[in-house]
């Protein structure tokens, strides 16, 4: 058992919301004091088991790279990042935070998995996209440790070459598949670049076909502790912040990135906040799938 200290205003479900793949998740389940965790370590599955009380987080591992996840599950936690930085003056982000409180970003130290989720979110709404992780981890995926009876992707010696046909019928793009399988041929240089730096790492997927400034953006704030990441290409993030920033309701990425400016240094963690929060657009009309985990 490992116990972590707690700060104060720390709320697991805070910290971890945005890596869940829906309610559903075969790998994360999630309530506001627990988590079940399943990933993949340097020799195979792992599984975390986290109970937040008052004044700490009690944790328990499962796998064979236990030793290896163990210091580094503070940072996988949020609990080495600051979001005591973010205090932003603008009444309502100010209610909003005051309502839901501060949201950690957590620092992974593998990043293969989170960016197989974020290819999966690439030209597809949210729904369709937790559907499609869901199905690839029951179908293909693997059982990880522990007794929570969690399923974690397949090495990714197999999800690379896992055939088109056999993601098809999970619902995924052929875009996408194709995408995937660049993505675990590269792991190992991907994940050494990620251990050198988060520059290292943004130029090295920057070489990847398939791999935008959005997937980036969203693989640096969502799993690398950004706290500046910005998303580009979403219209539905940029008209969201535009609504809720200056009360427009038409926005783009260009009047987006204007408004977020005087937040330099905490733009991911502004749109974090709209998530956590579950802002929306006003309605006018039939309810538009969410792009992004709220």
């Amino acid at each position: 058992m490992l116990t972590l200290k707690r700060p104060a205003d720390y709320r697991l479900s805070n910290a971890l919301s945005g890596l869940r793949m829906g309610s559903y998740d075969p790998s994360l389940r999630l309530s506001k004091r627990a988590a079940d965790w399943a990933m993949r370590g340097p020799s195979g599955p792992l599984a975390v088991s986290v109970e937040q009380t008052n004044a700490a987080l009690h944790c328990q591992i499962w796998g064979n790279d236990r030793d290896w996840l163990a210091p580094r599950l503070p940072a996988m936690l949020g609990l080495e990042d600051d979001p005591s930085a973010f205090a932003p003056e603008q009444p309502q982000l100010g209610q909003l935070l005051r309502r839901v409180g501060p949201t950690p970003l957590p620092r992974l130290p593998l990043v293969t998995e989170r960016l197989v989720q974020i290819v999966l979110l690439q030209l597809v709404n949210y729904r369709d996209a937790t559907s499609s992780w869901r199905r690839l981890l029951l179908a293909d995926g693997v059982d990880a440790p522990g007794p929570a009876g969690l399923r974690t992707l397949p090495a990714v010696e197999q999800l690379a070459h896992l055939p088109y046909y056999a993601l098809a019928r999970h619902g995924i793009l052929r875009r996408q598949a194709e995408t995937i399988a660049r993505v675990a041929g590269q792991s190992a240089v991907i994940e050494r670049a990620a251990c050198a730096s988060d520059r290292a790492l943004q130029k090295r997927l920057e070489s990847i076909p398939g791999v935008g400034p959005w997937t980036i953006g969203y693989l640096l704030g969502s799993a690398r502790a950004d706290a500046d990441a910005v998303l580009l290409g979403d219209y539905k993030l940029a008209k969201l912040v535009c609504w809720i920033l200056a009360g427009e309701q038409h926005g783009d990425d260009q009047r987006m990135l204007e408004l977020l400016e005087p937040y330099r240094g905490q733009r991911y963690r502004l749109v974090r906040l709209l998530f956590v929060a579950g802002a929306r657009l006003p309605r006018r009309g039939p309810r538009a799938p969410a792009a992004l985990p709220r």
